[in-house]
């Protein structure tokens, strides 16, 4: 038998091990050309960046010192002094005129200006290091003054006299300034020229390498153009007589001008490729480009991929040359192989019939249209045809109707394992697994199923599962009874799980009507259609009527489980077999609810499938009903115990109300009692200093220590009360003879027709709560008195 590999075509391997080489060899040298050249661009971009980092600084570093220059020149307080006296003094040609000169030449040769002017605030020369002619200094006088305006010293940008063929100039300016304070001003200005071909040109065009394309140059933006400030190595042009549009597209002066600093690639300003560095010139609108062509930067490299690429192309010639001996050496070895092959084939059918006709599973050899070739002892059995008429049949004829359709494609070597239902030769059907797997002999392909029953596997997968979805009801059922406040709430919950994880159509619970007959509808669950069938059911407990003999009715009435495995004419079920074929219900089932011992509802439970009540399951179902019913138990003595509880509560009210209003009367009697108590307690008191007053009146000797006695006594008889004892004297006043409580003897004697007690001849009590007449001879300030 020839091994079976992956590949199934023999030249497939070589031509794959070939590619395979080809690919490795081409991309490690396409990844080392490309990791060269990313090293290259890489070490230029670095060259590129020293050298203007280099550049720049030398450039602002010149740029400083000319500012320095100047600057201290300017700030010489004997130069400012003796400038500012010459010039007061009209310029005369005197010995300051000759010393002025001498200095500015000495400065101009020492430092290397081209020429050092000194100016009048206009920018009129008056003093030149080298003769200057006047009618060429009208640039002097729009320059110079906006530059001394700025008051410190300033740098102007490179320009050029009025003739294209003048030199290019740069100034640096600077105020002297005279006098101190606020009174400062500027009186000249000195002006530093600059040909930038003694430093700056070279400075900018100097390279520290052997280049033929390296270059570094000057650009400054001038309206809508770039500006090229400084020699060009590749073009004729004088500084400044280059220009270029701002707008052009890979131009790399005008990406600089655009903000672009760094490295950047496009083209320079005739239009050859280059890799570039750019910065900016402080205090300055310059730009620096130091550039490099791409065809110098890469030209190595190129060099080095010609040898590169001589390499792989002979590196593939050598693997083309295994793979064709490998090729050779596999078609000589197929020849030899296909020389034994028709007998291998024998010997495998053999072996196969053998194989197939001993086997307990169901074995057919069909060719590659699906037309049945060979069928074991094991298929006439299941099946009920004969040999002859197997041979030849379509395994779609095997199979069920309503069964899917199993894979008609299938690779040589390639199998698939699947489940089906097939029919026999009588239409009954039974599931099976199969296990089909295609294979080729010589040019032949052919396909060998093997057809296992799975009948009662499936029975035993169905029970499984309903066994798990009771465990799982019981399960919610018992939370449903932990969590649930009151029986319709229990009720809806239980409903909801029969059919959330029971996996019924729908699950009811009716309770007895208060007519004793009637069945309601106490909670309901399943789709929105079979709960408003439900509700509609209009059910009752008479068992001569056709709504009373159905299982819920029957259930409830006689206190026992009630089943209908089948929805057929002679079930329970018989008289709603429309609407359970239309609602998908199989099989039904109904279980009486207990309370105290009585039933009180029951709940119906209606299965997708007949037979789906086994014996097996109503032990789970039961056990549910029965944990429902002590639930309903549990609620009942939760009533019983709310209501002996509330009428306890109403006892103790109605206890410690009478108990409240009992000690409100005792103590209003205590009260009243404590009063009385304290009053024949005062009057007691009262009684006895009467007698004391009694006693002591009779033992005074005369009317004065009478009046004494009284005075004294008075004060606690009559607490807080002022008071005094008045006579009638013979001229008809009333007049005090003793007094208490502070009263004022002197402003008691008053006449007594203003007493009201003389003029009524009896007790007179006043008091301003009583509205009772007041006595005149009192103030009216006065509360009350006797």
């Amino acid at each position: 038998m020839r091994p079976r590999t992956l590949i199934r075509h023999p030249a497939l391997l070589p031509l794959l091990v070939f590619a395979a080489l080809a690919a490795c060899i081409l991309g490690t040298g396409i990844g080392l050309y490309r990791w060269q050249h990313a090293q290259t661009e890489d070490e230029a971009q670095r060259m590129l960046l020293a050298v203007a980092d280099l550049k720049s600084r030398q450039i602002g570093d010149w740029l400083f010192e000319r500012r320095a220059d100047a600057a201290s020149l300017a700030a010489n307080r004997l130069v400012d002094t003796m400038i500012g006296d010459w010039l007061a003094g009209g310029t005369p040609q005197d010995a300051r005129h000759a010393q002025l000169l001498a200095r500015l030449r000495s400065f101009r040769d020492l430092m290397g200006y081209a020429n050092v002017l000194l100016t009048d605030p206009q920018g009129r020369i008056v003093l030149a290091a080298e003769n200057w002619p006047q009618d060429e200094s009208g640039w002097l006088r729009e320059r110079v003054p906006p530059l001394l305006a700025q008051g410190r010293t300033m740098v102007s940008d490179l320009h050029r006299l009025d003739a294209a063929d003048r030199p290019l100039l740069m100034e640096v300016v600077t105020p002297v300034l005279a006098g101190g304070g606020e009174a400062q001003r500027v009186v000249a200005g000195l002006v530093l020229l600059i040909d930038p071909r003694s430093y700056l040109y070279p400075v900018v065009q100097g390279w520290p390498t052997a280049s033929a394309s390296a270059e570094a140059l000057l650009v400054r933006v001038e309206g809508d153009d770039i500006v090229y400030l400084s020699p060009l190595r590749h073009d004729s042009a004088a500084p400044l007589g280059l220009r270029r549009p701002l707008d052009e597209s890979g131009l790399v002066a005008a990406q600089a001008a655009r903000g672009l600093r760094g490295i950047t690639r496009g083209h320079d300003y005739h239009d050859a490729p280059v890799l570039a560095a750019v910065r900016a010139i402080e205090d300055t609108p310059w730009l620096l480009i130091v550039q490099i062509g791409a065809e110098e930067v890469f030209a190595p490299l190129r060099r080095a991929a010609w040898l590169v690429g001589l390499t792989l192309g002979l590196l593939l010639a050598a693997a083309a040359a295994v793979t064709s001996v490998w090729l050779w050496w596999l078609r000589l070895r197929e020849r030899l192989h296909a020389a034994g092959l028709e007998a291998e084939g024998m010997r495998l059918r053999s072996e196969l019939e053998f194989l197939s006709n001993h086997a307990n599973d169901i074995i057919l050899l069909a060719d590659d249209e699906g037309h049945v070739l060979r069928a074991n002892d094991r298929a006439v059995e299941a099946y009920g045809y004969s040999h002859d008429e197997l041979t030849g049949l379509s395994l779609a004829a095997l199979r069920a109707q309503e069964a899917p359709a199993e894979a008609q494609t299938l690779l040589p070597g390639s199998g698939t394992v699947y489940e089906t239902v097939h029919r026999r030769r009588d239409g009954s059907c039974f599931a099976v697994e199969v296990s089909t797997r295609s294979f080729r002999v010589a040019a032949t392909r052919y396909r060998q199923s093997i057809i296992r029953d799975i009948s009662e596997r499936k029975v035993a997968e169905a029970l499984l599962q309903r066994q798990t979805q009771l465990y799982a009801l019981l399960t919610a059922t018992n939370e449903a009874i932990v969590r649930a406040g009151d029986v319709r709430a229990l009720y809806r919950e239980v409903c909801a799980a029969a059919c959330r994880s029971g996996g019924f159509v729908t699950a009811w619970i009716g309770t007895i009507g208060s007519d004793g007959n009637r069945i309601e509808v106490a909670a309901s669950a399943g789709s929105a259609e079979v709960v408003a069938y439900v509700d509609r059911l209009g059910l009752v407990l008479d068992a001569s009527r056709p709504e009373g003999r159905g299982p819920t009715a029957t259930a409830i009435r006689e206190g026992c489980s009630m089943l209908s495995n089948t929805i057929g004419d002679d079930s329970p079920m018989a008289f709603w077999r429309q609407a359970a074929e239309h609602f998908g219900i199989g099989s039904a089932a109904c279980f009486p609810l207990r309370c105290a011992g009585h039933t009180v509802a029951g709940i119906s439970l209606y299965a997708p499938v007949p037979g789906y009540f086994r014996d097996d399951l109503l032990h789970l179902l039961e056990q549910l009903a029965e944990d429902l019913s002590h639930a309903l138990d549990r609620f009942e003595s939760t009533v019983q115990r709310q209501r002996a509880e509330l009428e306890l509560r109403r006892a103790a009210e109605l206890l410690e109300a009478k108990v409240s209003a009992r000690t409100a009367e005792l103590n209003d009697a205590n009260r009243a009692l404590a009063q009385r108590a304290a009053e024949s307690e005062r009057r007691a008191h009262e009684a006895g200093q009467l007698a004391t007053l009694s006693n002591r009146l009779q033992l005074a000797d005369a009317p004065a220590s009478a009046y004494t006695v009284l005075a004294d006594a008075m004060p606690a008889l009559f607490p807080g009360c002022p008071g005094a004892f008045y006579r009638l004297a013979g001229d008809g006043a009333l007049q005090a003879l003793a007094v208490w409580g502070g009263l004022a003897a002197q402003a008691t004697a008053v006449a007594s027709g203003r007493c009201r007690a003389l003029q009524d001849g009896e007790l007179h009590c006043h008091t301003l709560a009583a509205g009772t007449r007041a006595c005149a001879a009192l103030s009216t300030g006065s509360t009350g008195y006797v």
